[in-house]
């Protein structure tokens, strides 16, 4: 029989770390847009937008599933008004939300085992929600799609577990099940596709905790290995898929898997010893594993890497919260610091596989230290380190200059830092500090950034300037193709005199690249449309977005182009054809996202001047 203060005292705990934790993250809601935010979410935070453009704003670009429940809820926000300070809050609710998930969740765990233990619920909860790491998700607002993600696994994994402890009792079960598989599931992969590891939560917390008893290390491990082959087979069978991304970065798969095992020492350093100076928020400067040895780490953190894996099954029987703490961790990189061409190193990929982290490390303190008064003394110096590092960490983000100002400090060699930094030299007419900025980086976006700057100072370009030397191992990225768009629409604008001639003839050599993505090819091809149109080349101009609509054919927004020029042309019976293309694409679109250009069209076309 549990006493009251045992039943009380962890309450009291969470609830506490909850207020701390607004607190703490206060000045932090008033902080900016960084990164990709504005690419995700500028057409909901545009004074435009409205309950007519929810439809058109559900499905994000990011994903295979296109988050749409992410979008829904950014776009709530949107409805609701533009303050940056209520998105920001909404993010901290989720989070705050997601602590008593877990606080819930890792009690039922616990119990599990040991049904007297009502503290480490209490502190696991506490750690996770007040870590610093945390930060650079709650406060990077387009992030609420890896915290919704969360809460939608963490959610299901408390209804499974539920479930189960029903079906042991005889009691009725299915009903959680479903909300399991059917609702909560669903919810989370169309948050995040992270969520699709929630079977294999699923299975660890079988193995370690409701079948631990029938469950043998040999069967499970066996289970294990079937489970990993079952996905190199599927990988190899989808490989052109799994190698085709890495085709567009500067690193190759076996690079990648060298490189994430020291990125995996690397989060469990933060996670471990929270001291501000290793949360830098970007990493693109983490230097490539190019060998075992090279750097030297690459081998010394492959084997603790390999140990971290085998170490839970022979620790499953005497130590549950230990092994399973640790499988869940590597089990939560699975998808982000494994095969997939992704970017080498985000602190957000540790937003949920952290509570393995701190469920392991309060397992091991218990087990190693049996003085409650000793182990009291360290969770108090512990939570206080967390509280004085967070509270910085958030002061960091509550505004531009003393973000980016801390990340430039921990990161002096990120490009993309430099790269932000130089635009907003440039965009105070600070032309030479942009200039000195970039220097050190000579990608494909750079120097592209470099004419930008130009541009904006000069108003003009030499001939020479745009003859770019490119080569095919060129990296286009992203910034390389928004630097390079900046610099049309600029041209186009007659906010920057060159050559159009020198200009297309770099569009074209620019989209011969192999490292051009489909989407970014589509937009290159665009431009280069435009300007054949302006250069009164009008029929390459049509032909060149026909071409682009082959890119992509469900996407209409080259024909909707086309079928503009052609009736600003007066050539109403070739509109015809491509007109009502358009508008049959454009139909067959889920939730209606290009409504405006077809209504648009439509407008033309029923207009007596066009008839």
């Amino acid at each position: 029989m549990l006493s009251l203060q045992q039943r009380v005292i962890p309450y009291l705990l969470v609830t506490l770390a909850v207020l701390v934790c607004v607190v703490i993250y206060r000045d932090g809601l008033y902080g900016p847009l960084v990164l990709d935010d504005m690419s995700v979410l500028g057409n909901i935070l545009g004074p435009e937008f409205g309950p007519d453009k929810v439809l058109q704003n559900l499905l994000s670009d990011s994903g295979l599933l296109k988050r749409p429940v992410s979008m829904l809820s950014f776009m709530l926000n949107g409805l609701a008004g533009n303050s940056l300070f209520y998105w920001k809050a909404t993010n901290l609710a989720i989070h705050l939300g997601n602590g008593v998930l877990l606080f819930f969740l890792t009690g039922k765990l616990i119990r599990c085992i040991d049904s007297r233990d009502t503290y480490t619920a209490a502190i696991v909860t506490a750690a996770w929600i007040l870590h610093p790491l945390q930060v650079s998700t709650v406060l990077y607002t387009v992030q609420r799609m890896t915290e919704l993600s969360a809460l939608f696994v963490f959610a299901a994994m408390l209804t499974y577990t539920i479930a189960r402890e029903r079906q042991k009792k005889g009691a009725v079960a299915w009903p959680m099940q479903i909300a399991t598989w059917l609702v909560l599931f669903p919810l989370g992969l169309l948050s995040k596709e992270n969520a699709l590891l929630l079977p294999a939560f699923i299975v660890l917390i079988e193995a370690f905790f409701l079948s631990r008893e029938k469950l043998s290390n040999q069967q499970f491990a066996r289970i294990a290995m079937v489970a990993a082959l079952l996905l190199v087979a599927v990988l190899a069978i989808k490989s052109d898929w799994l190698l085709g991304g890495y085709t567009f970065r500067s690193f190759t798969l076996t690079e990648r898997l060298l490189t994430e095992s020291r990125a995996l020492i690397a989060y469990l350093g933060m996670l471990l010893i929270p001291v501000q100076s290793r949360m830098g928020f970007v990493h693109d400067d983490m230097l490539l594993s190019r060998g075992l040895l090279d750097p030297w780490t690459t081998l010394p953190s492959i084997f603790i890497v390999v140990a971290l894996i085998t170490a839970p099954f022979f620790l499953r029987k005497k130590y549950p919260l230990i092994g399973f703490g640790i499988l869940f961790f590597l089990v939560g990189q699975a998808m982000e610091s494994t095969v997939f061409s992704l970017e080498l190193m985000y602190e957000h990929r540790n937003y949920l596989p952290s509570f393995g982290i701190f469920l392991a490390t309060a397992a091991g303190i218990n087990t190693l230290i049996k003085s409650r008064l000793v182990i009291t003394t360290f969770t108090v110096a512990i939570f206080s380190l967390l509280i004085l590092v967070t509270y910085g960490r958030t002061q960091t983000w509550a505004s531009i200059e003393t973000l980016y100002t801390y990340m430039e400090t921990i990161h002096p060699r990120s490009e993309r830092l430099a790269t932000i930094k130089a635009t907003q030299y440039a965009g105070a007419g600070e032309y030479a500090l942009a200039h000195s900025t970039l220097e050190g980086f000579s990608s494909m976006g750079v120097r592209l950034q470099h004419l930008n700057i130009d541009c904006a100072e000069n108003r003009s370009l030499e001939d020479k300037q745009l003859n770019l030397d490119i080569k095919k191992s060129n990296l286009a990225n992203n910034h390389a193709i928004m630097q390079l768009t900046n610099l049309a629409n600029m041209g186009l604008d007659n906010e920057c005199r060159f050559s159009p001639d020198l200009f297309l003839a770099l569009l074209k050599n620019i989209n011969t690249l192999p490292t051009v993505t489909r989407n970014n090819r589509q937009i290159v091809l665009m431009y280069q449309a435009h300007y054949l149109w302006s250069m009164r080349r009008q029929d390459e101009a049509l032909e060149t977005l026909l071409a682009t609509f082959e890119l992509n054919k469900n996407n209409p927004t080259p024909l909707f182009l086309a079928c503009e020029w052609m009736l600003d042309t007066n050539r109403l019976k070739e509109s015809e054809g491509v007109c009502s293309k358009a508008l049959r694409v454009a139909d067959k679109t889920p939730f209606n996202k290009f409504g405006v250009l077809a209504d648009k069209v439509r407008g033309r076309l029923e207009s007596p001047s066009t008839r």
